[in-house]
């Protein structure tokens, strides 16, 4: 007489799977409950699998929808992980210019063209001319205003950083005139000057 064999629920069933049946949950409970989660959505995929492909679809193009919906930034520290060092020097830097979201300082270097020194009085002069040319005349449109408004109006911090120059420059001036006698209220050098008083570093 033979003996009675074991039905196969499949015949695409493995004997490594009806072992996976046969064993008993073992682990943390939070793990068990997954497994069974895992189980259970398993099951309903075999049984309803057109819906379940729907139901991907559907959260898939949903998901599709808010990403073009939703407007793009330049976030440099998008991908920086929490308690970066970076993301503590970048605040520092924030605190520095006093400014929120993405500082930016523009600089403006000039240089003689004969490789000289600018302490001459006509590239002083022309210095300082494309100083107040930069202030008043580049313009950024202000979207909330909708209005262009000039380096003067936009910038929030810092804006007077080149004001020792033209303070050099005035001084140099007063002092070139014939006749002009040196002060102790006028003191031109290096790093350090002073005009009326009033202590400046041209660094």
């Amino acid at each position: 007489m033979e003996g009675i064999r074991p039905k196969r629920q499949s015949i695409l069933i493995g004997q490594r799977s009806l072992d996976v049946y046969g064993e008993q949950n073992q682990g943390p409970k939070f793990v068990i409950w997954i497994i069974d989660k895992f189980r259970k959505w398993g099951f309903f995929i075999t049984r309803w699998p057109w819906t379940a492909i729907i139901i991907c679809l559907i959260i898939s193009g949903l998901s599709m929808v808010k990403i073009l919906l939703t407007p793009q930034r330049n976030e440099i520290t998008g991908y920086t992980p929490y308690g970066a060092r970076a993301k503590d020097e970048f605040q520092e830097y924030q605190d520095f210019f006093s400014a929120q979201g993405l500082p930016v300082a523009p600089y403006l270097f000039v240089v003689a063209k004969d490789n000289g020194s600018m302490i001459r009085p006509e590239y002083m002069r022309e210095a300082v001319e494309i100083l107040n040319y930069a202030m008043n005349n580049i313009t950024m449109l202000n979207r909330i205003t909708g209005q262009n408004e000039s380096f003067n109006h936009f910038c929030d911090s810092f804006c007077q950083l080149n004001e020792p120059i033209r303070q050099f420059y005035n001084g140099y001036v007063i002092l070139s005139e014939p006749g002009a006698e040196p002060t102790s209220r006028i003191k031109l050098s290096y790093p350090i000057s002073s005009v009326l008083g009033r202590k400046f570093s041209l660094q």
